[in-house]
């Protein structure tokens, strides 16, 4: 074999090689693509046959109809987000579908006429080939975690994408509410974005949430247990208003003393009439501000030792909450956001209820509250203690008209209150009459000056709704008993077309039941306490 033939030779075994060489990758770029197909069958298109009919190119077949069957095909796309098994593109398919999805939902609600115009307008702005996510994200699932007393995780997540139709720009919000059942989370809820105390509360409606609460901020020592926060099972109340009658008010060491005496009947009377046991809460709520530190020690001291020795989750109640929240018990319809007036013996508040444990406080007496204006009064007159209920009975006999008595406003302040204006104004009446010797009429003192107080409150409510735009009004707290307050808000709410709402006369005064109420929507949003918890006698709405 000459040198010529040797290298021919040679060339030949090299391209040989070489085309081995290629066969080896062709053969295994194709097993490459054949096992990433696989795996993108497995982790894609496993979860369920709805995700396999959405990632397919025919758009229009086989979508949910129903709003479950949109919920569980969320539930499939969360998972495959959080597990990063859903490509961007068919992601971008998915969603960008969601927005027309729910609004062909809304049809099976709402008649055909009226859903028509709103289903086609949004298939016209998001058609498939104008349609496009340029970005997606979804909240961590921390920011709202929360865990029932049977240990059931629920989670509360924002799910937002931005969609680019032509040169706009729109952010959709949604939200999802995930349970975690036998290790694996299942969506309970789907829908536009909304509050996630107020779902929540739709997901725990499915298992009845039942607390003991505990009421002992001023003179009443109360105890009742309420379910899911507005059905009421037991509210017992022991009073001292007879003891404390003999002082002519509130005495904070007798009232202390007597909250030791009382609390523990109290809280078994509860129990008892509700027919349930310890073993039947799910959490303990107890007012623990403001009040009388004394009396809020009793009570908080209670309910800690029950929480600790039942091991049960034991949630600290704002008093002005509870008298808002006793809204919810009597008006079971009513629902945030509204504006409430809050009118007691130690609180004149404005406050916009925005949403569950959310308040915005617009007002607030500057000096005496209310209730304290109306106890003052009644001692002047002679009636002694309690005086809102005396000066409400007497006034009926007397005429409103007889004494024109001021009604305070502040500059710079239209929400505040004042009362010991009207108070001194009063007080200076009997004293000018005594000195001149004249007669005085107690019936007109008691009509003229309450009045006076209802005008005020009014008045102040009124203008608050109408610079707010708010259509929903409320009354809470001791003063909203008074039959004048009632029937004042009530003519001014229907004269201005605004819906009116007010607590039965049990549930103004001071009452466990308001506490259980307030107490279970904070229970539902998470919030605990430990057994450091304290009594804090100047606590403000919103701490």
């Amino acid at each position: 074999m000459n040198r010529k033939e040797k290298k021919k030779k040679k060339r030949g075994l090299i391209t040989f090689l070489i085309l081995v060489v290629l066969v080896v990758l062709g053969v295994l770029a194709v097993y490459y693509q054949y096992m990433k197909k696989l795996q993108l069958q497995d982790t894609v298109h496993t979860p369920t046959t709805e995700t396999e009919k959405l990632v397919a190119k025919d758009m229009d077949a086989g979508y949910p109809e129903t709003p479950k069957e949109v919920i569980k095909l969320f539930g499939r796309i969360n998972q495959c987000i959080y597990n990063k098994k859903l490509s961007d593109d068919d992601f971008s398919t998915l969603v960008g579908k969601l927005r027309v999805l729910y609004c062909e939902s809304l049809q099976k609600k709402n008649s055909q006429d009226k859903m028509e115009s709103e289903i086609s307008a949004e298939k016209k702005k998001y058609p498939p080939k104008k349609r496009k996510i340029i970005n997606y994200s979804i909240e961590d699932e921390n920011k709202f975690q929360y865990k029932t007393i049977d240990g059931t995780e629920m989670v509360y997540l924002k799910f937002s994408y931005f969609v680019r139709t032509d040169n706009d720009y729109n952010t959709v919000n949604w939200y999802a509410i995930l349970v975690k059942e036998d290790g694996k989370w299942r969506i309970r809820e789907f829908n536009k974005i909304s509050s996630p105390v107020a779902e929540m509360r739709i997901v725990l409606e499915q298992k009845d949430i039942t607390v003991l609460a505990i009421e002992s901020s001023c003179d009443e020592t109360a105890a009742a247990v309420v379910v899911n926060g507005r059905k009421v099972l037991s509210n017992i109340i022991a009073s001292q208003i007879d003891i404390h009658k003999l002082y002519g008010g509130v005495v904070p060491e007798i009232a202390s003393r007597k909250h030791i005496e009382k609390i523990n009947q109290v809280i078994d009377e509860a129990l008892t009439e509700a027919g349930k046991t310890l073993d039947d809460m799910d959490a303990v709520c107890v007012t623990y501000g403001p009040g009388l530190v004394g009396a809020l020690l009793v009570g908080v001291g209670a309910a800690k030792a029950i929480s600790y020795a039942a091991d049960k989750p034991l949630v600290g109640v704002h008093h002005i909450e509870g008298h808002i929240s006793a809204n919810y018990i009597a008006n079971p319809e009513l629902e945030p956001p509204f504006l409430c007036l809050v009118a007691s013996g130690g609180h004149s508040h404005l406050v916009i209820v925005r949403d569950y444990g959310e308040y915005e406080i617009l007002g607030r007496t500057r000096d005496d509250a209310a209730g304290e204006a109306f106890d003052k009064v009644a001692r002047a007159i002679g009636l002694g203690y309690p005086g809102g209920p005396k000066i409400d009975r007497l006034s009926k006999e007397g005429n409103p008209q007889a004494i024109e008595f001021p009604r305070a406003s502040i500059d710079g302040a239209p929400y505040d209150f004042s009362f010991s204006g009207v108070k001194s104004a009063v007080l200076n009446y009997i004293n000018g009459c005594k000195m001149k010797g004249l007669s005085y009429s107690e019936t007109d003192i008691a009509a003229s000056f309450q009045q006076a107080v209802v005008d005020v409150l009014v008045n102040h409510t009124m203008l608050a709704a109408k610079d707010y735009g708010i259509k929903k009004v409320a009354i809470a707290g001791g003063v909203a008993c008074n039959s004048g307050l009632r029937e004042g808000m009530k003519e001014a709410c229907k004269k201005r077309g605004y819906s009116f709402y007010m607590p039965t006369p049990i549930l103004c005064t001071d009452n466990a039941a308001m506490i259980g109420a307030a107490g279970y929507y904070d229970f539902v949003k998470g919030v605990r306490h430990g057994l450091d918890l304290n009594a804090v006698p100047g606590l403000k709405l919103g701490e």
